[in-house]
């Protein structure tokens, strides 16, 4: 019950975090991070996806351009989650290069908010962004197909928790 407790409050005190505070976070940080994410759970065991940080200004601020959805300041670190279409085609075939990759991507995203948290840190999820600008402006592969950037660093506001619906609203029953 104690690892049930310790992660429910994990989860439930994240917050999608927009506004950063200038402190940089130390990159043996988002190494022990990107370690433990590295183990998240993929159909077939694929590993299809690939990790960029991005820890440049410069880059970051041109990534940023071409990211509407990249909403606040201060970030301090990026993460741009891949996906290898290449890889995932010749390992799983067509449905983990079309399909899998998305619900990977998502695995992956929650565990590095929730470890990010657990660390002090926030993150926010972007999907608005030009997926050309972005694999122009990293010289990504053919093979590498950016899906989301994964804004990183020291929360400067945390916002309030939003409503959730009831579990009367969301679950259902069969008997």
């Amino acid at each position: 019950m104690e690892k049930f407790e310790f992660l429910s409050n994990i989860i439930k005190t994240r917050r999608t975090i927009r506004y950063f505070s200038d402190q940089e976070i130390s990159k043996d940080l988002l190494i022990k991070i990107m370690d433990v994410t590295r183990w998240i759970p993929t159909g077939s065991n694929l590993q299809d996806l690939r990790f960029i940080i991005v820890y440049n200004k410069k880059i970051l601020k041109l990534i940023k351009m071409f990211s509407p959805g990249w909403i606040g300041d201060g970030n301090p670190a990026a993460i741009v989650i891949c996906s290898d279409l290449k890889w995932a085609l010749e390992r799983g075939g067509l449905y983990a290069a079309k399909e899998m990759y998305l619900i990977h991507v998502g695995i992956a995203f929650q565990t590095i908010a929730l470890l990010a948290h657990s660390l002090g840190l926030g993150t926010n999820p972007i999907v608005s962004f030009s997926k050309e600008a972005v694999k122009t402006i990293l010289k990504l592969p053919e093979n590498l197909e950016p899906v989301m950037i994964v804004l990183i660093g020291y929360p400067k506001v945390v916002p309030e928790p939003t409503p959730r619906l009831p579990l009367d609203k969301i679950i259902s029953w069969v008997e």
